[in-house]
């Protein structure tokens, strides 16, 4: 299993950019992102069930490949970006958006809204938090 998570902001840059292979985690994060993770480190056992069965719910396979405001008619200049990069045994999923995102109702559906894409990322996040070594503190590091 391969999940590749980045996003920027078009005032800061990139945000955080995660890389989870099928047992380590390696992150970068900056801004609000800064020391929220350490930048490299071992998943527990059951993380990986964890994170594959959040991505199933979340119909990462029928993501579309762009989600663009043109899409729904809208023109947005500013905000920010993302792409999201997922193999995982013979499937890869690989989806992007500029200032739109997959809406709740249907995965293939544009929505200038983050709907499923907040949701990807508290269940990414909330599993590499499961596996982030006990003790662990940005400010000790």
């Amino acid at each position: 299993m391969k999940l590749h998570l980045k996003e920027e902001s078009s005032w800061t840059g990139t945000m955080y950019d995660l890389i989870i292979g099928s047992d380590a985690v390696v992150f970068a994060g900056f801004e609000t992102y800064r020391d929220r993770f350490p930048a490299k480190f071992s998943l527990r056992e059951g993380s990986l069930e964890r994170l594959e069965a959040a991505l199933k719910l979340l119909e990462l396979e029928s993501w579309k490949a762009s989600y663009r405001p043109e899409d729904v008619g809208s023109v947005v200049d500013d905000g920010g970006s993302w792409t999201l990069d997922f193999e995982f045994r013979d499937r890869r999923v690989l989806s992007n958006g500029v200032n739109a995102y997959p809406s709740f109702r249907y995965p293939a559906e544009t929505s200038l809204h983050e709907e499923r894409w907040h949701l990807l990322k508290e269940a990414v996040f909330s599993t590499i938090g499961f596996s982030v070594p006990f003790g662990w503190n940005a400010k000790r590091q």
